[in-house]
């Protein structure tokens, strides 16, 4: 049986070639009521609780989609699991 080969994300938040994607990420959470609360962010119109009930790992996936996999995200990132995306995202929230 042939091993089963994964993808992962090769990039570095760090990189100055992609500082976009940490905007991207950024303009994300602070578009979303949603995420700012899932994430610790505060908000001057926070809503009680607005996560949606979500655990904030799914959150992370959900964000790693609306980052990595849409019309303009290179070929290699739609190839990746989006688990895997998901924890690039929390990585850099918990830093």
């Amino acid at each position: 049986m042939a091993p089963v080969l994964r993808l992962t994300f090769v990039g570095s938040w760090s990189d100055p070639t992609l500082y976009f994607m940490t905007d991207r990420l950024l303009m994300k959470i602070e578009e979303s009521e949603t995420w700012c609360q899932a994430f610790g962010f505060v908000r001057t119109t926070s809503k009680a609780n607005s996560g949606q009930g979500k655990k904030v790992h799914i959150h992370y996936v959900d964000l790693a989609l609306k980052l990595f996999h849409d019309i303009n995200s290179p070929k290699e990132w739609m190839e990746v699991d989006i688990k895997d995306l998901g924890n690039v995202v929390k990585n850099l929230i918990a830093k």
